[in-house]
């Protein structure tokens, strides 16, 4: 409902269902949004439709009743003597059109909802009771009217504080508490109207219910002094010392975090006070980071004022003790192992992976055994490790834990130190198996290499029986054209000519997908300073563009050489578009067009084999004589060489030059 209080009488008014009745139009459409044309029956709960009329929306939510129980009906023909069959209900004049002040008809009405006028009989402010310096909050605002109902008012009311420097409030209710004190809060909605404020009080710092300690050392980067940076490549990595036994001289660093009773938190580490029971087992320093000194378990805890936390008890240990080992494959005659995800020499191995190792009769692998201490720290104990095998007969494995595969079958690897025994890895040892395919990919995302340059590809297996292994040097490798490039030795390319190429890999008759390769010739620019090329890089995840210039600096008359590439970044998807255009600028100021709408000059010298094809690929020059756009000598200063791609999206590489004064004759 809308409630107006049209005459600032401190009443209001209830609107929207005594609006005006009219006829609808030809094509029953009404004169305001705000109303719908319905059928008006002969009577309440008659299906006819003896005419039809606006009437306004809340009339159309029938038989739906408000929260005063009073239902809404449609508006009905009247009886005799205009009289209407529902008790209440009033007979109304029905105007032939929208404004019109005629009555071409008459209907029964339901009585608005809420009856009489309303007015408020009071204005209550919610907010919350204690406040912390600095923090904020919102007040809230409800008029309670005549008829009981409730409104939220709180855009409405103009708000006010007893005692501004305490707490402010500003139109919207939002709260700033300034300084420690008592405030009431008030909310006006009319000039008479009565309001109960709200009283807020602010403190430096609520009542301290709980101190929580937590260790540190489950969360990385929070004390470096624990010697565990957060590792770049594995952000998801716990933490290795999250845990609570340490040995004697070792750390073990705790934060405290304080609870009050207005549900704020807040890390008070460097407030409380430290204690461990019993003494002399650890020592703390004033930012709860403790020392080991002697073999026991301590109870630390953290005190402030008169609020102590729970203890936590740190285990210190003269030796660290073995809790579990771990086996796990790292390589072998052709390299990874697929059954698992085997990093061939990996610094660090993965000490869950569960891995299952298909081997073929007479293949060799070597395993490792890692052993995880309860201090939280790990090392390798593959040399000191006691290795066996459940099936000597099906994967024999030597002191050095280097298992060899001999009859079909299946068998498990273990480890054993200092009463500890890892969990087997399993082990599948096949006669023989059948290549179903190959795969190959090249180190790094670049898809064009210059002549004389280098790029290194492998090539995987994969088998039936459900393992595959790197065959990079097993395999053969092809070229389509050996005078673009070849392969010089297993997996490594060499560019020999400018070009377009593909290669793939061969082996027991099964050929991979081929991958596409460019090869690119160079300009010949002679630098002023080849140990500081004056040079310009610009990429993106598709293409990427070099611009640069013979020398840095040049005197007057001379002319600036210009050299740039384009290379594509990955193919297919790549959107080569070579063509640069380049402009010197000085400052905000163009000075000159060097080429636009054109590609330069290609590296092939005119009536060269294949110029045309060359003349949009590879590096390119232009040159530009140190004028402007007139003809004249730009004077001596700093200018900037742009480029910028004609049917690209307008990505810029720029190089800068400077241009000097002749030297005095």
């Amino acid at each position: 409902r809308t409630l107006v209080d049209g005459d600032r009488d401190g009443q209001f008014d209830p609107q929207g269902c005594g609006g005006e009745i009219y006829a609808c139009d030809a094509a029953r459409a009404c004169g305001s949004a705000e109303d719908v044309c319905v059928c008006i029956p002969s009577c309440p709960d008659c299906e006819d439709c003896a005419r039809s009329a606006c009437v306004p929306r809340t009339y159309f939510h029938t038989p739906e009743c408000g929260p005063d129980g009073l239902c809404k009906r449609l508006p009905y023909e009247c009886s005799a003597g205009d009289s209407c069959a529902v008790d209440g209900d009033q007979c109304t004049c029905v105007s032939s059109c929208f404004g019109c002040d005629n009555c071409e008809s008459f209907a029964c009405v339901a009585p608005c909802q809420g009856g009489a006028a309303l007015t408020i009989s009071r204005v209550g402010v919610s907010a919350v009771e204690r406040l912390v310096i600095g923090q904020p909050a919102q007040a809230t605002a409800q008029a309670t009217f005549s008829d009981g109902t409730v409104a939220d008012v709180t855009w409405l009311v103009d708000w006010s504080s007893s005692a501004p420097p305490v707490a402010g409030i500003d139109a919207w209710g939002r709260i700033a508490a300034l300084s420690a004190g008592e405030t009431d809060l008030d909310a006006t909605l009319t000039a008479d109207g009565p309001s109960t404020p709200a009283r807020v009080t602010v403190v430096e710092r609520p009542t301290l219910r709980r101190i929580v300690l937590y260790n540190r050392g489950c969360y990385w980067g929070l004390d470096d002094r624990l010697g565990v940076p957060r590792p770049a490549d594995d952000a998801f990595l716990p933490p290795p010392f999250c845990q609570q036994t340490i040995r004697i001289g070792g750390v073990i660093q705790f934060g405290a975090l304080g609870e009050f009773d207005t549900g704020w938190s807040e890390d008070i580490t460097d407030e409380v006070t430290w204690s461990a029971a019993p003494e002399g087992l650890l020592s703390v320093d004033a930012t709860g980071v403790w020392t080991a000194v002697a073999a026991g378990v301590a109870n630390v805890r953290a005190t402030l004022a008169d609020v102590s936390s729970d203890p936590q008890p740190v285990t210190i240990v003269e030796k660290a003790t073995i809790q579990s080992l771990a086996v796990y494959p790292y390589g072998g005659p052709v390299g990874v192992f697929a059954d698992g995800p085997v990093r061939p020499g990996a610094d660090a191995p993965c000490f869950d992976c569960g891995y299952s190792v298909t081997l073929l009769s007479g293949d060799t692998v070597q395993f490792g055994a890692t052993a995880h201490y309860d201090t939280g720290e790990w090392e390798d104990v593959t040399a000191r490790a006691a290795w066996s095998s459940s099936d000597a007969a099906v994967a024999a494995v030597d002191a050095a834990g280097k298992v060899t595969a001999g009859a079909a079958g299946a068998a498990g690897i273990t480890a054993a130190l200092e009463g500890a025994t890892s969990a087997p890895a399993a082990l599948r040892v096949v006669a023989e198996a059948t290549l179903q395919g190959l795969s190959v990919y090249m180190d790094g995302s670049d898809r064009a290499i210059g002549i004389g340059a280098q790029a290194v590809f492998h090539a995987a297996a994969y088998y039936d029986v459900g393992f595959g292994r790197d065959v990079t040097a097993l395999v053969a490798w092809r070229s389509s054209d050996d005078s673009v490039g070849v392969f010089d030795s297993a997996g490594v390319f060499t560019g020999r000519a400018a070009g377009n190429v593909t290669v793939w890999a061969e082996l027991d008759g099964v050929a991979s997908s081929p991958l596409p390769l460019e090869v690119f010739a160079t300009s010949a620019l002679d630098y002023c300073d080849a140990a500081n090329v004056n040079r310009g890089v610009w990429s993106d995840d598709f293409n990427r563009v070099t611009l640069e210039s013979d020398c840095a600096n040049y005197t007057q008359p001379d002319v600036a050489e210009l050299r740039f590439s384009v290379t594509e970044q990955q193919r297919p998807g790549g959107i080569f578009d070579p063509c640069l255009d380049l402009e010197a600028y000085r400052g905000a100021t163009l000075v000159r067009t060097i080429r636009e709408e054109g590609c330069g000059d290609p590296f092939l010298p005119p009536g060269a084999l294949d110029r045309d094809e060359a003349a949009v690929r590879y590096q390119l020059k232009a040159f530009w004589d140190l004028k402007d756009e007139a003809g004249d000598p730009v004077p001596p200063g700093d200018y900037e060489i742009r480029g910028t791609f004609y049917l690209y999206y307008d990505p810029v590489v720029t190089i800068g030059v400077t241009v000097e004064a002749p030297a005095p004759q």
